[in-house]
């Protein structure tokens, strides 16, 4: 309890680590409060915040809004991986009034493998394992798997091993 009390002080101050982390806290049962923590953490440029609004607004919807494109496109733009993990499927799929394009879907992949995000690693390890948005190219596939998997994405070392045949 203290510790989400001094977290939102820390939002209140600017800090949006702090922001990001009581939103989390009030995920669980109080919606409203993390919308309203999440959008400070995104308008004061963190793009984890975004994504984390993005995340708070579809809870309970099957259909991705323009509004949750928007922010991952802002979180990716904020150089969050996993912003441009979502970005890209968002695109790939044609959600949210985006048009559906593989091979940008692959470069927004692409971009969130170098920021870090082990989701996007695997992401662009299955579109060059498949050929969706560029040439298939198993030996870049395996490459962004493994990347995925050193940044402990399991899903990315179980799609390396199965593509090695190991």
């Amino acid at each position: 309890k203290k510790a989400v009390e001094m977290y939102r002080l820390a939002c209140k101050l600017g800090a949006t680590k702090g922001c990001n982390a009581a939103a989390e806290d009030a995920e669980v049962g109080d919606e409203a409060t993390a919308d309203k923590l999440y959008r400070r953490s995104c308008d004061l440029g963190d793009g984890d915040g975004c994504l984390g609004l993005a995340g708070v607004l579809h809870e309970g919807k099957t259909e991705v809004s323009a509004e949750e494109v928007a922010l991952e496109k802002r979180a990716c733009d904020l150089r969050c991986g996993d912003g441009c993990a979502s970005y890209a499927s968002s695109v790939q799929y044609g959600e949210g009034g985006e048009q559906a394009d593989p091979s940008r879907a692959a470069s927004l992949a692409q971009r969130g493998c170098d920021l870090r995000s082990g989701q996007a690693c695997d992401d662009a390890g299955n579109d060059f394992a498949n050929g969706m948005g560029v040439p298939r190219d198993v030996a870049r596939a395996k490459a962004f798997y493994k990347k995925g998997c050193d940044l402990k994405y399991d899903v990315a070392c179980d799609a390396l091993t199965k593509l090695s045949g190991t």
